[in-house]
């Protein structure tokens, strides 16, 4: 990958747009990026990786921070670059997020990130996230790799050089994405923590079980059981007792089941017996009960017939209830008319009353309609003339109106005019003043002409000589010549002058006549406005400052009297619309007035029929109650419920009567079928002791709960241990395969984390890196060797001093001058920075080749040359000029005087006074 273009707005340091054309450094070989400390050398390369990875080159800023604090609020922040690849052409271009001003309205609005990557191809792709994969895919490396193959910066590769193992491994853990090893190494060690807990749980499920072990304690195997729950019994000992014990237990259940089995049929028969006397017993209990029930239910017999006899005899009351009862039903209707005639009552009157109110309402009406007509008829004839007095206030308005428009127009002219005025005093100013400089310039013409002439007649005069004629008299004696003082003007200045005095003329000439034409129009519009203002107001003014202050008077009284006959319309109109409101109201009242006389009549109609219908009315009320026996139907209806209930009371009392004698009479018909039943069975029945017999079943019944508990016993024993012996034997099988994984494990586990005692202490991750290490020293040395003339080799240290500590990453440095081998901390500044420098750039060159050969042709340097000393730069020099060997062009990143001398190609960035920061290619 090599820049082509580089194009910075607003990014970092560089306040406005910055345009690098890379290509003017060449193709290969070194170039010098120097200039002010802080001005943003190392910004160059930052824009560069943020162009490819949306990120700049360290971690200390986010993307949001590198919009440049000194750019102006509209100016956009975005690095764009066009690149060369693989022999292809690519454009890029991506903005950070940041603030800026809003484009409508006032505000400001976020810039949300954005990238653009357009292909050999033509494709264009513009999201972030694909943009971002495109570029790792395309270069074979991400953000991470390519700052740590492209920019060597001091600090990050001393760090390196001087790191410990332990230091070194999160370096390369980042770089060469060895942190899977880590990964597994620690999930080795998981994995054998978990074994052993596999392990330490089947030994702890197999005590739980054998604690759990049941036995008899009078059993002779208790004591083997207290050995075994103890611990003092091997485990095949142990289920060869749980066989013993449950094979006991099997033949004791085996026995205790037939004795239960024996001992229920007994109880069998016993409870036959027992059933049988107790049957026996309830029937003579039955027997006597029942016949003391029939001794007390016989006397009631009597009494029952007696009650039901002297109810019969008050059944003809009860018919003759009945008659009374038709009697009144049959004289209901009469009092049902009655209160049908007494509602009627109510309402005639009712509406009598309201026909008398009806009718006193429809006359106040008519009085108050016939009123009114006659005072909206007296205000009409005052509203008469009111058409005709509009038609004439509107005309005296058009007329003013007129007038104000035509006084307005007339008050625009003369401001227009008064302008004029003003413009033709500044003409006339404009005139005076060319004038002046007409003469001014005239004068200075004819100086220069006299000058001029004198000066020609003072050459002529140096050309005489006596004896010879005069060219212009020609005398043959010249006594008094003439003679030239001080310079003589040229043809050309004499018509330059000439040409200025014609011009300024032509110029006053011009103003004059511009002054006439003005002064003309103004004099005789301002006659014309004279004469319009005496024609429409009997004015005559003739200042157009005294014009303008009348006409303004005028028009304020014009608009005065344009208001006041507004005012008289808007009464006019009010006095209009109620001409409208009355005419329209007069039909209205005579209707009103018509209705009232129809309604009167119809409801004194109306109340002679009322009051006729009262009186017929009132007759039949009359003629009605003389037949009544009692005062009201009410009445009447309390008697007819108080027969009824009568009637219900005696009914009832002979039903309930007749029912009791019945249900009586089958009473004692059963109670003696019952006692008959109990005698026959009680005779049938066998003779059973049954004292005798429940002791028997209480003795059984015993013993066979005996001999339940301890078939239950066995049954339980002889559960727990087979569940015990079935989860010891599954424990000791899982037990065995967890021991073996256990042991396998462990043994990974020592290896991959050096843990092995007696062994070289270097962990998988970290022997995996040293391979990585060992070829970066390599490479390395190719350069230190050449930079230290030879006198210096990088090694790794093997092993440390024990075997007690981590070790396979430290560092040392071989002397070849003294053939000794020491830290490479003992080295000096200059020392240091070599062999740091060539420690990094062969990482890079490892970087290259683990991420699968890919091509950096870019690289930079960033500071550090100034701990070396004139030797060691050349050195050095020479070493990085060694890296531009075949298409690599390196870029050195200092402020050493030496180098500005050495290299031609260089970038040089300034700051400037007024904020921000400014870089050009100087090639």
């Amino acid at each position: 990958m090599r820049p082509i273009n580089l194009n910075l707005s607003a990014f970092g340091p560089y306040a406005g747009e910055i345009k690098l054309n890379m290509d003017d450094l060449g193709d290969k070989g070194l170039y010098l990026i120097t200039g002010d400390t802080g001005a943003g050398k190392t910004t160059i390369f930052d824009a560069i990786c943020f162009a490819l990875f949306g990120e700049a080159s360290g971690g200390s800023r986010e993307a949001a921070m590198l919009r440049s604090k000194y750019a102006e609020a509209d100016t956009p922040t975005f690095v764009e670059m066009s690149f060369t690849h693989g022999g292809k052409e690519y454009y890029i271009k991506r903005n950070p997020e940041y603030m800026r001003p809003a484009k409508r309205g006032d505000g400001v609005k976020k810039e949300l990130p954005g990238a653009e990557l357009h292909m050999p191809d033509g494709k264009v792709i513009t999201k972030v996230r694909d943009v971002n994969t495109a570029v790792e895919e395309l270069l074979g490396i991400d953000r991470g790799q390519f700052s740590q193959i492209a920019m060597l910066a001091q600090g990050d590769f001393l760090k390196l050089l001087l790191a410990d193992t332990k230091e070194r491994q999160e370096i390369f853990r980042k770089l060469f994405k060895t942190g899977y090893y880590q990964t597994l190494q620690a999930r080795l060690e998981e994995e054998r923590k978990k074994c052993y807990g596999i392990c330490d749980d089947a030994q702890k499920s197999v005590k739980h079980y054998i604690s759990g072990i049941m036995c008899d304690e009078e059993d002779v195997l208790s004591i083997e059981v207290n050995k075994a729950r103890a611990g003092e019994m091997m485990t095949s000992d142990v289920l060869e007792l749980i066989k013993k014990l449950i094979d006991s237990d099997s033949r004791i259940l085996d026995e205790t089941r037939k004795e239960i089995e024996s001992l229920n049929k007994e109880l069998e028969e016993v409870n036959k017996k027992v059933g049988k006397a107790e049957q026996l017993r309830k029937a003579e209990e039955n027997l006597k009960v029942t016949s003391e029930i029939y001794e007390k239910e016989l006397p009631m017999q009597e009494e029952l017939k007696d009650r039901l006899s002297l109810i019969e005899k008050k059944l003809p009351e009860k018919e003759e209830y009945h008659k009374e009862q038709a009697q009144i039903e049959a004289e209901l209707p009469g009092y049902i008319e009655y209160e049908q005639l007494t509602d009627r009552e109510k309402e005639l009157n009712n509406a009598i009353e309201l026909d008398k109110t009806g009718a006193q309402k429809e006359a106040d009406n008519i009085k108050e309609y016939t009123l009114r007509q006659e005072e909206l008829k007296t205000e009409l004839e005052g509203y008469q003339n009111a058409g005709a007095d509009r038609e004439k206030y509107l005309a005296e308005k058009k007329s003013a109106e007129d007038k104000y428009k035509r006084l307005l127009e007339i008050s625009d002219r003369i401001k227009k005019l008064i302008q004029d005025e003003q413009k033709l005093e500044a003409e006339r100013e404009c005139y005076l003043e060319l004038d002046r400089e007409y003469q001014e310039k005239n004068i200075c013409y004819e100086h220069i002409f006299k000058a001029y002439r004198d000066g020609q007649a003072g050459v002529l005069a140096k050309t005489l000589e006596e004896g010879k004629p005069c060219p212009v008299c020609g005398s043959l004696t010249h006594p008094n010549p003439a003679t030239s003082e001080g310079e003589v003007p040229t043809d050309a200045e004499l018509k330059n002058a000439k040409n200025a005095a014609d011009a300024a003329r032509d110029a006053a000439t011009r103003a004059s006549r511009k002054c006439g034409e003005l002064a003309s129009t103004l004099y005789a519009n301002k006659v014309n406005l004279s004469d319009e203002l005496k024609a429409i107001a009997d004015m005559d003014e003739k200042d157009l400052s005294a014009m303008r202050e009348s006409t303004a008077s005028i028009i304020a009284d014009t608009k005065e009297i344009v208001d006041g006959i507004n005012s008289k319309l808007d009464e006019m109109d009010k006095l209009l619309e109620r001409k409208e409101e009355i005419e329209n109201k007069l039909p209205d009242l005579e209707n009103k007035t018509l209705k009232s006389r129809e309604k009167e009549s119809s409801i004194k109609e109306k109340l002679a029929a009322d009051e006729a219908a009262l009186e017929a009315v009132l007759g039949r009320k009359d003629k009605l109650k003389e037949n009544f026996r009692f005062d009201s139907k009410a009445a009447a209806e309390n008697r007819i419920i108080e027969l009824k209930k009568k009637i219900i009371d005696i009914q009832s009392e002979y039903e309930k009567a007749d029912k009791d004698m019945k249900e009586h009479t089958e009473k004692i018909s059963l109670l003696k079928g019952q006692i008959k039943a109990l005698s026959e069975t009680i005779e049938k029945s066998e003779q059973i002791e049954l004292a005798t017999e429940l002791d028997n079943k209480t003795r059984l019944e015993e013993t066979r709960s005996e001999l339940t508990k301890r078939a239950t016993s066995a049954s339980l024993r002889i559960e727990t241990n087979t569940t015990a012996r079935a989860g010891i034997e599954e424990k000791c099988d899982e037990l065995s395969v967890a021991e073996k994984r256990y042991a396998y494990v462990s043994s990974l586990a020592d290896t991959a984390n050096g843990k092995l005692s007696g062994k070289e202490k270097i962990m998988l991750e970290t022997y995996i890196q040293t391979t990585y290490f060992d070829r970066i020293i390599a490479r390395a040395n190719l350069r230190f060797m050449k930079m230290s003339d030879a006198q210096y080799e990088l090694k790794r240290l093997e092993e440390a001093s024990n075997n007690r500590s981590q070790s396979g990453l430290d560092l040392g440095v071989i002397d070849h001058y003294n053939g000794s081998q020491r830290s490479v901390k003992t080295l000096s500044g200059g020392e240091s920075f070599m062999a740091a420098l060539s420690l990094a750039l062969g990482l890079s060159d490892e970087i290259q080749s683990s991420a699968g050969g890919i091509q950096i042709d870019t690289m930079f340097v960033d500071e550090g040359f100034g701990t070396l000393d004139s030797d060691s730069l050349e050195l050095a020099y020479n070493a990085l000029a060694g890296l531009t060997e075949g298409n690599r062009l390196v870029g050195i990143i200092s402020h050493v005087s030496e180098l500005k001398d050495k290299i031609d190609k260089q970038i040089v960035v300034t700051k400037e006074k007024s904020g921000g920061s400014k870089a050009q290619i100087i090639a």
